[in-house]
């Protein structure tokens, strides 16, 4: 069936045209992964990790989000140099966002068992309308050629990750650049998704090979509610574990005018497990507390091991 966007159509004609999406294609695997949302991670395990995941969210909603990625990273012993990509697809409705990232991270030694990563990561975006899904009001209508319906765009994205075997924090700027074009009554604006966002995490070993890790993922894009997790996850023998966690949005902007906020609450719960020595999987669901809007999140991983391994990395943040 045809998505009719009449009242799109109206809204877009008024103004020149700006293209956003939703805040960021929303996933959980970073927790398994943080190279999603920020380049320093890259290299931080010290083995070669490869991971790749399919999201379906708002189940029961017609255009609601699909999300599949892929990440693979490693670390380069002799330089403690870290490097990866990552390349993401997202659907929603009629409008499908690509990307793909390459990703560099140095380690710096700050002591025995801490350390600093510098992480950059740059690539480019693709935004494009499927115009066999829309059925416009007027039937050549030039915002739909062939010129505008698939952009391409640079991304750039720096990071800060300090660590050592007890606790992390974390810092990124994400997909600093944007593009445009126009015609000659039209200027198409994509804003590639700017974001900053700020986490932190630890890890306490309460019996042998058990223990229990914290976290927090602050994420804002100044144009959507900023979104904040706290997650509490349980691991057993580096084979399994299992969390529960919370996603709040929050609009600051009605917040600090002390007007009505958009605000609702998710709650995630999540489990990993190790299949043998190399291979892995996760899988999340979330239930939305307001509304009926749940989402599930299956990932697997692929880990190959790094035999002259000499920084002592986090096992599990």
């Amino acid at each position: 069936m045809k998505i009719k966007f009449s009242i799109l159509v109206f809204a877009i004609i008024l103004l020149p045209l700006v293209l956003k999406s939703q805040q960021l294609p929303q996933f959980s695997q970073y927790l398994f992964n943080p190279i999603y949302i920020n380049p320093a991670f890259a290299g931080y395990k010290g083995d070669t990790f490869i991971q790749t995941y399919i999201r379906k969210q708002w189940l029961g909603s017609e255009g609601a989000p699909v999300n599949f990625g892929i990440a693979a990273d490693g670390f380069l012993n002799d330089k403690n140099i870290g490097i990866g990509f990552h390349a993401g697809a997202e659907t929603i409705g009629f409008q499908r966002d690509y990307t793909f990232q390459g990703k560099f991270a140095y380690h710096l030694q700050l002591s025995r068992k801490s350390y600093l990563s510098m992480g950059s990561s740059f690539g480019f975006g693709n935004q494009k309308i499927d115009t066999e899904k829309i059925d416009p009001i007027q039937a050549y209508d030039p915002l739909l050629s062939t010129k505008f319906n698939s952009i391409f765009y640079p991304e750039l994205s720096f990071g800060l990750f300090y660590y050592n075997p007890n606790y992390f924090f974390s810092a990124a700027l994400n997909n600093l650049f944007f593009t445009k074009s126009s015609t000659s009554n039209t200027d198409v604006i994509v804003n590639s998704k700017k974001s900053i966002n700020a986490s932190a995490g630890f890890v306490h070993e309460f019996m042998d090979e058990k223990s229990l890790e914290g976290s927090f993922l602050m994420l804002s894009d100044n144009r959507a509610p900023a979104r904040f997790d706290f997650n509490l996850n349980f691991h057993m023998n580096e084979v399994f574990a299992f969390g529960v966690g919370t996603r709040n949005y929050t609009n600051f902007i009605t917040v600090f005018k002390q007007a009505s906020s958009f605000s609702f609450m998710e709650v995630i719960l999540f489990t990993e497990i190790k299949l043998n020595n190399s291979l892995g999987m996760g899988y999340s669901f979330d239930y939305n507390v307001n509304y009926s809007l749940n989402s599930h999140e299956l990932s697997l991983s692929y880990t190959i091991k790094n035999k002259n391994l000499k920084i002592l990395s986090p096992r599990y943040f």
